[in-house]
């Protein structure tokens, strides 16, 4: 067996462990937190056991893959470490996926059974999976017992069928974040989930021993699922919000004393706009944020209001997390002349940046293409995204290498033109795109939001920046109220298209009736 497989194998027995130590039927300590009320281990392991009895009276065993739908729920964090203890691979996705999404899904990936919330089976949902044989595990938003739909024959055994995957090799599949089409499904190895020689042996502590880690990004995520097998394996307390919201993050944070969290940079702005003040943050020592690209402005205007230390994190699903961050340390020392870097590779992980034509690397300094090799892994991972590694080993990401626009036989960067419009004062936020043009085969569009207050037309926005760049750079311009995001509080590059192409028609046919 490659050291790699055995790697795998040997991580996936100690988070195993891991896990049958903590999901202890007796424990009275405080494990969950949802909407105002907490969940025990005791409670966590009665539902993880009621949900591994359904998948066994339905033949489902390890390396049988089950689509888990998933909300920041005890019950969905039971279903999914139920599912881990028993190597039963579970196919992440989140709850906010349409229903079409979720049965493609399930049929793309040959998946043996569904387990989600009863709140979400619902509307077409039940036809469409009946319709398709599979077998369905319902879990209460609490953590009460899960049931299978439709019930298990009383004389015997549903065999369910579907494809078998090594399980002593892959613990899950994780969703990509999606922003510029639909999702794609990753394995993540068992030597990709966070636990510690440290935490590996530490006994659960309850939310009065510990700050308790906030949970706001969705698990069906890399950055969602890694924190919140982190806290488990940690034997942490979780607070678990639904969704981003920034007011009930912050009382949390003021409750518990909690220490090092953090938000995507989109909240990072609307706590600025909406000027929390300062001293509901007062027990943070480290902010952390890598969930999106974040503007080295945003950063300074955050760390100078709210006097927390941002500490950039850089990865992907592919990679399995993150492989370049920031320290305390490095933060420290570097920050002022390093702004706009995502840090330093992370211990155990070699970054090189290739040629995107001869793939081969380049020099201290040169943009390129950037390879990520995880740590105790020998595969290169070859990311989508355009960076640069300076002479002091600090990565900077300049943008996806595939947001190139080719406008007329000119390259423009989608990347550096947002980069642009968020260097106007009226700016909160900007997603660019490329729209097909029968003339020049693509142009740019932006769509702006503008800060509380502010009045800009995109006519005089257009005029600023052709003050500033050549006009072929110059994007059609939509303002919007708001950008639509993806579950990973991305820009949802797919769905912006579509709303700044309908708002460029809208837009020609005013110019139209005008004239």
């Amino acid at each position: 067996m490659p050291d790699s497989e055995d790697a795998a194998v040997t991580a996936g027995e100690a988070y195993r462990s891991r896990l049958r130590g903590l999901l202890d039927a007796t424990s009275d300590v405080q494990a969950l937190w949802s909407d105002g009320r907490w969940t025990t281990w005791g409670d966590v392991a009665h539902c993880a056991a009621s949900a591994a009895q359904q998948l066994v009276a339905l033949g489902i065993g390890p390396g049988d893959p089950v689509l888990l739908v998933l909300r920041n729920r005890p019950s969905a964090v039971a279903a999914l470490l139920s599912c881990l203890m028993r190597r039963i691979p579970p196919v992440l996705m989140s709850y906010q996926q349409p229903q079409g999404q979720l049965v493609a899904t399930a049929g793309a990936l040959d998946v043996t059974a569904v387990i989600l919330d009863r709140e979400d089976y619902k509307g077409d949902l039940p036809q469409m999976l009946e319709r398709m044989a599979l077998p369905v595990v319902l879990v209460s938003s609490g953590s009460e017992v899960a049931v299978v739909v439709p019930p298990v024959p009383d004389d015997g055994i549903r065999i369910t069928e579907g494809r078998s995957v090594d399980s002593s090799q892959v613990a899950m599949f994780v969703p990509t974040s999606g922003t510029t089409g639909t999702p794609k499904h990753v394995s993540l190895p068992w030597d990709r989930l966070p636990l510690g020689r440290e935490s590996a042996t530490r006994p659960a502590a309850g939310p009065e021993e510990r700050p308790p880690v906030i949970q706001a990004m969705t698990m069906a995520s890399i950055t969602g699922v890694r924190s919140v097998l982190g806290a488990v394996g940690g034997g942490r307390s979780l607070l678990l919000l639904d969704r981003v919201d920034v007011d009930q993050w912050t009382k949390l944070v003021e409750h518990y004393g909690i220490r090092v969290g953090g938000l995507p940079p989109a909240a990072m702005r609307s706590m600025l706009d909406t000027k929390i003040p300062p001293d509901r943050l007062r027990s943070m020592r480290a902010w952390i944020t890598g969930s999106a690209p974040l503007d080295p402005s945003l950063q300074a205007e955050f760390e100078e209001y709210f006097g927390v230390p941002v500490l950039v994190a850089y990865g992907s699903t592919e990679t399995g997390g993150a492989v370049a961050s920031w320290t305390l340390e490095l933060h420290r020392d570097w920050r002022d002349s390093k702004l706009g870097s995502v840090g330093r590779a992370n211990p155990g992980v070699t970054l090189e940046i290739r040629d995107e034509s001869t793939d081969r690397p380049v020099s201290s300094g040169e943009p390129g293409i950037l390879m990520a090799r995880p740590a105790g892994s020998s595969t290169w991972v070859r990311t989508s995204d355009r960076a640069l590694l300076d002479a002091d080993d600090f990565l900077f990401v300049l943008g996806r290498a595939d947001d190139v626009v080719i406008r007329g036989g000119f390259k423009v960067s989608l990347g550096d033109v947002e980069a642009l419009f968020r260097q106007h004062p009226a700016v909160r936020d900007v997603g660019a795109v490329g729209l097909d043009d029968e003339r020049l085969g693509q142009v740019p569009a932006v769509g702006v939001v503008l800060r509380t207050g502010a009045a800009v037309t995109p006519d005089q926005l257009r005029e600023w920046a052709i003050e500033r760049v050549v006009r072929y750079q110059v994007p059609k311009i939509a303002v919007l109220a708001e950008l639509p995001m993806g579950a990973t509080h991305k820009v949802n590059r797919s769905a912006l298209r579509k709303i700044l192409a309908d708002a460029m028609q809208d837009q020609e046919k005013h110019v139209g009736s005008s004239t």
